[in-house]
């Protein structure tokens, strides 16, 4: 008879992970400060997509932005969440448990070193969520659900959960509307829309586009607008873009998916892993401390 597989706990398999990642100091505690900074450095970073995140380019984050990084935004996509995804399964895919644990795994080692993060839902973020409304999930047991069980709808509170220096998004809110996926600061404004180009950049050029035409005149997003940075695309590059503004596209964390291979060519573009670093002062953003980094 064959010996049972001892089980490994989250807190042996969260330190093996430090240590194979090269980060082993201790745990950051948010500053608290009598005053703001006058210059802040924010990077934003997305499409982590665990468990499917490349090691190697966390931990060159982790060790390159960390100590002189005031606010990290990750723009959405932090989990794949594949095995509840309407598209056809190429692989065996890992099950939602696994993962939220890939998951939580890497989020504890970003909460560590970074003094602030935070995080903006993607659509894959919120593909339990869709899973359960196209199973005929009642109306009323997904409010119960949303009332006595959050986590059990949003997997991305049950990766954060206890994590003082990591924060979700606010709704941005119209009417009955809210944009989960927009997140502002001054004058840059970072999101996930679900827009997409073949033609590089073209992607964060609509959703700036769409920014200034509905967002701005609806006042969901605020003037000025100096600087605007869209996750999903996993494409890169900073673009002088219309409206006298900036658009870019902040790459990606993680490895080609198995749907690229499709014959059909549905993934025209090679994907680009990095992040995007920038600096404001006083809410305003300066393009020339605006850079992307590739990885």
């Amino acid at each position: 008879m064959a010996t049972p597989t001892p089980e490994v706990s989250f807190d042996q398999a969260f330190a093996a992970y430090r240590a194979w990642i090269g980060y082993s100091i201790r745990p950051v505690v948010p500053e608290r400060r009598g005053r703001p900074h006058k210059r802040q450095r924010i990077v934003a970073v997305s499409d982590f997509h665990c468990p499917h995140q490349i090691d190697e380019h966390v931990r060159t984050l982790i060790h390159n932005e960390s100590k002189h990084t005031d606010l990290l935004v990750i723009a959405g996509d932090f989990m794949d969440l594949g095995s509840v995804s309407r598209w056809p399964k190429l692989t065996k895919q890992s099950s939602i448990l696994e993962d939220c644990i890939a998951a939580q795994k890497v989020m504890f080692a970003l909460a560590s070193a970074f003094r602030k993060i935070v995080l903006i839902p993607g659509n894959h973020d919120k593909r339990l969520l869709k899973k359960m409304a196209d199973g005929g999930v009642p109306g009323d047991v997904m409010q119960y659900l949303r009332t006595v069980a959050p986590q059990a709808l949003d997997p991305l509170l049950f990766v954060t959960a206890g994590l003082r220096n990591v924060e979700m998004a606010p709704p941005l809110t119209y009417g009955d509307a809210a944009y989960d996926y927009l997140w502002q600061q001054g004058d840059l404004v970072i999101g996930h829309p679900e827009s997409y180009s073949k033609i590089p950049a073209k992607g964060s050029g609509l959703f700036l586009d769409w920014v200034m035409k509905t967002a701005v005149p609806a006042g969901i997003i605020r003037q000025p607008v100096k600087l605007i940075l869209q996750g999903h695309t996993h494409g890169a590059g900073l673009v002088w873009n219309d409206y006298g503004a900036w658009s870019g596209e902040t790459g990606c964390m993680c490895k080609m998916g198995d749907y690229t291979s499709d014959p059909k060519l549905r993934t025209p573009r090679p994907w680009c892993p990095g992040y995007v670093v920038t600096e404001q002062a006083g809410g305003v953003t300066d393009i020339n401390a605006t850079r992307f980094v590739s990885l």
